[in-house]
């Protein structure tokens, strides 16, 4: 586990140097696609779709949120993972395509298990900060590191490290792919988003 996290922190911070063009980023999209969510406590990998969406306030304050409906079938019946989230931003910019940004939001887990595996079905909620770092390095393409912190009222402290990539089609229009790890479950991502006001 320290191994894959110290991996995720050094390739977010490989980004860095990365740091040039013309115009600044935006935080006002929407994004679609697929989730791959192997969760660790059950053994089991879950797959279904995602919802990202992002609007920019002012400059520098955003909104963010997230919603996840994933599933899989076992010999014992469906497993259900439904995660969500909402928070607010600020973002410094570094440079004329680079940011680093800080959030304090909202999380909800709605996990279903059948009763025959032994986990009680469980909800739980708390609140999150995170933080993590943009660059558009190149015209068509983007990196994001991120680092979050949830503290949920069952589960406890929950950290989360993410890697993502963007490459752009057009100015709106990009495709997507990123992997998260946490203490409990890792998520690989994939899907395309479509960005305002770049």
């Amino acid at each position: 586990m320290r191994t894959k996290i110290l991996s995720v922190l050094a390739a977010s911070a490989a980004l860095v140097p990365f740091m040039a063009q013309a115009e600044g980023l935006s935080y006002t999209f929407v994004e679609a696609g697929y989730a791959n969510t192997d969760i660790d406590e059950l053994n089991e990998t879950l797959g279904g779709w995602g919802l990202k969406g992002s609007f920019e306030i002012t400059e520098n304050i955003f909104v963010q949120a997230g919603y996840f409906d994933q599933k899989t079938d076992t010999n014992f019946g469906d497993i259900k993972f439904q995660p969500w989230n909402f928070s607010v931003g600020y973002a410094w910019p570094i440079a004329d395509q680079a940011d680093i940004y800080g959030t304090v939001g909202y999380t909800s887990v709605d996990l279903d298990v059948p009763s025959s595996l032994g986990v009680t079905n469980t909800s739980d909620d708390g609140y999150t900060l995170g933080v993590g770092i943009r660059s558009r390095f190149a015209e068509n393409c983007e990196v994001e590191g991120t680092a979050k912190y949830a503290n949920l009222s069952d589960y406890g402290d929950e950290f989360d490290f993410g890697v993502f990539g963007r490459w752009y089609i057009t100015d709106m229009f990009a495709l997507t792919a990123g992997y998260n790890i946490g203490d409990e479950t890792s998520t690989f991502w994939g899907g395309v988003r479509l960005e305002f006001g770049n």
